[in-house]
């Protein structure tokens, strides 16, 4: 990038994206290359180069969940933040789920989208935060990044 792009607010073209596929093969999802794979356990974070926000992913899989799991996930997850609305329905890449906003409280104010999407026996809960200013900033690509994930059943052990 040239100085006059700094002068005048350009921003460099966006880094191609890349896959990231789960070690257990029950996920991926697709990110800017230049974002940062992080892996803590059965915790995956997605981070932009400036370390400011990122995408959370926790998945599991076994028995089917009850039938108002996802709404239940969201609640108790996000139980001392403030929800932008009802959650709503959502269905992508063959899997359903819920979708639904947050803000979190001071002194670290956070925006959020949280999504518990399952593909039986899969679930995933995956959260996109940031400070608001950033978060507005990057929302579409929050958006695109959540919105790629695909989910995988296992095969059963001797199965096709």
């Amino acid at each position: 990038m040239s100085l006059l792009d700094n002068v005048f607010g350009r921003k460099k073209p966006p880094a191609p994206p890349v896959t990231y596929r789960s070690p257990g093969g029950l996920y991926s999802v697709t990110h800017p290359g230049d974002w940062r794979v992080e892996e803590e356990g059965n915790i995956v974070n997605i981070r932009p180069p400036d370390g400011v926000g990122e995408v959370t992913i926790s998945a599991f899989h076994g028995l089917p969940p009850e039938a108002d799991f996802a709404r239940k996930l969201l609640a108790d997850t996000f139980k001392d933040d403030e929800a932008l609305g009802e959650a709503h329905e959502i269905a992508k890449n063959g899997w359903t789920g819920l979708r639904q906003g947050f803000v979190s409280a001071a002194p670290d104010v956070r925006a959020w989208i949280a999504i518990v999407a399952t593909l039986p026996p899969v679930f995933v809960l995956i959260t996109a935060n940031a400070p608001p200013q950033q978060f507005k900033e990057r929302g579409d690509e929050y958006g695109r990044i959540t919105e790629s994930l695909r989910l995988r059943v296992p095969k059963a052990p001797g199965g096709p």
